[in-house]
């Protein structure tokens, strides 16, 4: 998948041994939590292609992915908001 090959890496060990790991570009630059959504639905829609599926199909599953994260995230602040209530006195 086009998406995959461009976050994993291939790394030598000191024991001359090949490592998989993922590149993970948070760590290069402070950025909006926002740009790691955006580039998740990218990495989405590249895979959807990838696969052969058609622009509506691709456009589907990055919101369809979209809608997930936004439905878990308030429910995530809900569980929440009693702690943070306590926690402000």
């Amino acid at each position: 998948m086009i998406a995959t090959r461009r976050i994993l890496a291939v790394l030598p060990s000191p024991e001359r041994r090949l490592l998989f790991d993922i590149n993970d570009f948070d760590e290069t630059l402070q950025a909006p939590w926002e740009w790691d959504v955006k580039r998740l639905a990218a990495s989405i829609v590249l895979a959807s292609r990838e696969l052969g599926l058609g622009d509506g199909r691709c456009e589907e599953a990055a919101l369809t992915m979209a809608r997930s994260y936004r439905e878990h995230m308030r429910a995530r602040v809900a569980r929440l908001r009693p702690f943070l209530a306590s926690a402000r006195g």
